[in-house]
């Protein structure tokens, strides 16, 4: 399972699957493994990318920082800009 570096530690992600980019949201207290049946079912048509969220699967401890759901999403867009993934708008 690859991982980027975030805040000095590693966050993993399962990246399976070619086309256009679907990026899961986990759930705590949940890994990857949550999302197989749908990666297993998107996967031949869309690129599935599948963070484990800090603290769960391969993934880091929550950072060391105060920590909130705007830095877990900030922490999401950085994996996103990692993979150079095309979002489009968000508007």
């Amino acid at each position: 399972m690859p991982s980027i570096a975030i805040h000095g530690q590693d966050l993993h992600y399962l990246d399976r699957g070619s086309g256009f980019p679907v990026v899961f949201g986990g759930s705590y207290p949940w890994d990857a493994a949550m999302w197989a049946p749908q990666v297993e079912a998107l996967s031949s048509r869309y690129r599935c990318i599948v963070p484990e969220l800090w603290g769960h699967g391969k993934s880091g401890a929550i950072p060391q920082v105060s920590y909130s759901m705007s830095k877990l999403a900030g922490d999401m867009r950085g994996l996103v800009d990692a993979l150079a993934l095309a979002i489009g708008s968000l508007t």
